[in-house]
This record gives structure tokens, C-alpha cells and sequence, in this order.
């Protein structure tokens, strides 16, 4: 979700913040404010304001290079000073940076664009709005919009195919293997995983519908002679 175009303004008054002496908390502040939409979007199936971060602990603790209990602290300490809120959910967390146009300008305001060249101005105020056109999302945020007993197994897969030299080249084709594995499995996980851990048991380079029983739900009998065999046989409509 991290864009690389518009930018942010980081204002003096950010060291006034009772938690901005500490490197860590500063660091969890900068980067979400790299990261916060600057319009409002759909984003991976989720309506995002300006100013919101789709994104949970772990994937900032790994972006920023700090500890999952590291972030987890700063975000509580920068939501008592009313510098964030947070909306946490099983999937995922959505942070609303307070006061964002602070940091970023206000949409269609004269400041924004004044002293920037054409090929730098923010994305929010291009008409053509070419960001969000263009805008597809990482294999990290495919993973972190599912839930986390798919997400295991959709781990699991990924990392048994980049193992086999065969790894998936973009995040769209990572998208349709979701979408297949759901698709397959009637949505239900366990199955999911029945169907992944089958392919991998076979050395198989996709995944596939498993094959339903068709035996009947009856005692196999030992057939004495040729007779009984084919009687039995007949019994079972083979």
C-alpha cells in the first residue's frame, strides 16, 4: 500500500509531541504517515478515508525494522495524545492519522502545488487520477486482507512454490490462486488445507478439487466363490 508518489510534510510541532524523543514511537509516526491514503479509496475490498492506513503490527514492525511489541506500544502511546485512532478487526487494523491535511495539505489548496514542479505534484489533485488506476496491491496485502487460518495455508503454498523454483511472478497471479482456492473448496478452509497439503504431498505444481468417495457405506464382504462375487457386484450397480 505504500505509495511512491505526492509526499508529506513533517512541521516542527511534531517534536512537540510528549512521545517524539523516542526514535521508536518518531518511527511508527513517519511511516504511517508515508503510508496514509491521500483520498479516499476502495482499497483490496475496503472503503479507506484520507488519512488511513490499511495495515496491522506485524507488517509495520517489519517496514519499519522494529519489534511487533515495539509498535504496539508506540501506536497505544500516539493514540492517548490523540495522534492516531485505531479500528482493529481479526483481519486487519485501520489507522486514521488526526489532522492529517497537517502533514500532507489540504485537497485544492494553493500551498500544495505552488512550489512543486508538474512531475512532483501530489497525486490527490491530478485530474486524471492516474494512481488509482494504476494502483495494484503487493502479495503482502493480498495476505493481510485474508483471514489468518487462510492466510497460513496461502503461506504454506507460497513458500512451497518459490521452494520448487516455481514462484508466483506478481500479485495478480497470486490473487487468482486465492480466488481458485476459495473457489474449490466451497470457501471452507479446511478443506483448503486438505486440497494444499494433498498438492504438496504429490510434488503437484497447482491445486486441484479432491475426488469424492463413491464406495457406499456398507460392510465389504469376502465373497466365498464366483457366485457370490458377482451377486455382490450387482449390489453395488457397478
Amino acid at each position: 500500500m505504500i505509495g511512491t508518489k505526492g509526499f508529506i510534510k513533517l512541521p516542527r510541532s511534531l517534536l512537540s509531541e510528549k512521545w517524539a524523543s523516542n526514535p521508536q514511537s518518531l518511527s511508527v509516526a513517519v511511516h504511517l504517515l508515508a503510508m496514509a491514503s491521500l483520498e479516499d479509496k476502495l482499497y483490496n475490498g475496503v472503503r479507506l478515508g484520507r488519512g488511513q492506513v490499511l495495515t496491522s503490527v506485524r507488517k509495520l514492525a517489519k517496514i519499519s525494522g522494529l519489534t511487533e511489541r515495539a509498535v504496539r506500544t508506540a501506536l497505544q502511546t500516539q493514540q492517548t495524545t490523540h495522534f492516531l485512532t485505531q479500528q482493529v478487526t481479526h483481519r486487519f487494523t485501520i489507522i486514521t492519522i488526526c489532522k492529517f491535511d497537517i502533514y500532507a495539505g489540504k485537497v485544492g489548496a494553493s500551498d500544495t502545488v505552488s512550489d512543486t514542479p508538474n512531475a512532483q505534484r501530489p497525486t490527490h489533485i491530478n485530474k486524471n487520477n492516474k494512481e488509482n488506476k494504476n494502483n495494484t496491491n503487493s502479495i503482502e496485502d493480498i495476505l493481510l486482507s485474508v483471514e489468518d487460518n487462510w492466510r497460513s495455508i496461502i503461506e504454506q503454498w507460497l513458500q512451497y512454490k518459490k521452494d520448487s523454483g516455481k514462484p508466483y511472478k506478481s500479485a495478480r497471479a497470486v490473487q487468482q490462486f486465492v480466488t481458485h482456492l476459495r473457489n474449490i473448496s466451497g470457501n471452507n478452509v479446511t478443506e483448503a488445507t486438505s486440497m494444499v497439503n494433498n498438492a504438496m504431498a504429490n510434488n503437484w505444481s497447482g491445486v486441484f478439487p479432491q475426488r469424492k468417495q463413491t464406495t457406499p457405506n456398507k460392510t465389504i464382504l469376502h465373497p466365498k466363490d464366483e457366485e457370490e462375487r458377482n451377486e455382490y457386484i450387482t449390489k453395488l450397480n457397478f
